[in-house]
């Protein structure tokens, strides 16, 4: 179920209450995927935690860099942390189409990485 100030794409009326089904749905917000990307960025430097994204994470891990995304028709989501870079990128959007936030982080990853 939606939480009080979740915002979601009123032109689809099942978005406020999709969640935690096999396609994924959660409810966040961009300041706590920030934290999440900046947090796993940090732990996959450390021994343990790194070696566990590269044996078991290679949907989303490859050489220090983090990415995950997901959409439906009416919202998505991106998040990506570029190890090298040291840059976190987090996008959440209500724009009718799929991917939309992974349009929109790669553009600020082009205009960020000279």
């Amino acid at each position: 179920m939606m939480p009080e100030n979740g915002q979601h794409n009123p032109e689809d009326s099942m978005a406020a209450y999709l969640y935690g089904g096999p396609g994924g749905g959660h409810w966040s917000t961009a300041q706590d995927l920030l934290k999440l990307g900046t947090w796993i960025g940090g732990k996959s430097k450390e021994t343990t935690f790194g070696e566990l994204l590269k044996n078991h994470g290679r949907e989303f891990y490859n050489d220090g860099n983090v990415w995950h995304a997901g959409s439906i028709s009416s919202a998505s989501a991106h998040l990506t942390h570029l190890g090298d870079q040291g840059l976190t990128v987090a996008v959440l959007s209500t724009t009718k189409g799929f991917c939309q936030a992974t349009a929109v982080a790669e553009m600020i990853q082009d205009h960020l990485i000279i």
